[in-house]
């Protein structure tokens, strides 16, 4: 996350607000594909999804009119909100999968067990 911002603000140096806006954009949603992939398919496997969206980022990222598709958060403008709602779910779904320990997940699973109730002492 430090990466991120630091990022940011060297964009921001460099080129412009708009600029740094949408590629700290892009990286929380890099940051969050990378957090689910490192939790479904372990740490040494975190590269995985980030990668797998470079093709259609790329290559159909834009319709025949040349315009950018509202998927496509490494081209779209700063102020696109399909693609910050595309970031939010990406840090959720990271916190989600994050959170979704094996332990936790088996204690959502069992079922509770009924109380014991007392004898009649009369």
């Amino acid at each position: 996350m430090a990466a991120t911002v630091l990022l940011g603000v060297c964009e921001a140096l460099v080129r412009s607000p708009e600029a740094a806006a949408a590629l700290i954009r892009a990286e929380l949603i890099r940051l969050g594909l990378a957090l689910t992939c490192a939790r479904l398919l372990g740490r040494a496997q975190a590269w995985v999804l980030p990668l797998l969206t470079l093709f259609p980022l790329t290559y159909l990222g834009w319709d025949p009119a040349g315009t950018v598709r509202w998927w496509n958060w490494m081209w779209a403008p700063p102020q696109a909100p399909a693609c910050w709602a595309l970031a939010a779910a990406s840090l959720a779904a990271a916190a989600l999968a994050h959170l979704a320990t094996p332990w936790r997940l088996r204690h959502l699973r069992r079922t509770p067990r009924p109380k014991a109730v007392a004898p009649d002492s009369g």
